[in-house]
């Protein structure tokens, strides 16, 4: 008879614990999967610059994907850059219109005024893609991606592109260089 009750007892305390893992694994992920849906949205809502603009003003599709990087070294006419630094393939020419289209409407340049003073394939030192914030940690990983510096008379503009995030303009661009794009790391 004792070792019946023994038995029960177990059995219920079993369940018990068995409960609270299950309960306290499912509120750990509900925690986790709205983690991870905060930083997704945070991240779009960092890929477009909301200067002035209420977040309902802000799109959340893609200006620019990075579909255009080469993946292999036939993929580009001649090669990565040119000896002024600046890229001479479609995907690249495409960025480098946007960059300027963004940089007529949010600065009131003058298409004719803005002068492309580089335009290539990057591979960026950090998931900051030489755009950090101040306050704000980085992965160490690398990303591709591409760099584009406008000038307009004798300010400069620099736009950024890197991993999923699409071509953006870059307020405070970091000191350190990114590395030169590397053939087939995509």
């Amino acid at each position: 008879m004792i070792t019946t009750k023994f038995v029960v007892f177990q059995q219920s305390v079993f369940f018990k614990i068995m409960f609270i893992k299950t309960e306290t694994f499912k509120i750990a992920q509900s925690i986790f999967l709205s983690m991870v849906l905060t930083i997704i949205n945070a991240g779009v809502a960092n890929a477009h610059e909301t200067e002035g603009r209420s977040p309902a003003a802000v799109t959340t599709k893609p200006v620019l994907s990075l579909d255009s990087v080469p993946k292999k070294q036939g993929d580009l006419p001649v090669k990565n850059t040119s000896d002024n630094g600046i890229s001479s393939d479609p995907g690249m020419e495409k960025m480098i219109t946007q960059a300027k289209q963004d940089l007529v409407s949010k600065f009131k340049a003058s298409l004719k005024e803005i002068e492309v003073i580089q335009a290539s394939y990057v591979t960026w030192r950090d998931s900051s893609i030489g755009c950090p914030e101040a306050g704000m940690n980085y992965l160490q990983v690398l990303k591709n991606g591409a760099q584009i510096i406008l000038r307009v008379g004798k300010k400069t503009y620099h736009y950024h592109s890197g991993g999923n995030r699409p071509l953006f303009h870059c307020q405070s661009p970091s000191k350190i260089k990114p590395m030169p794009y590397e053939f087939g790391e995509m």
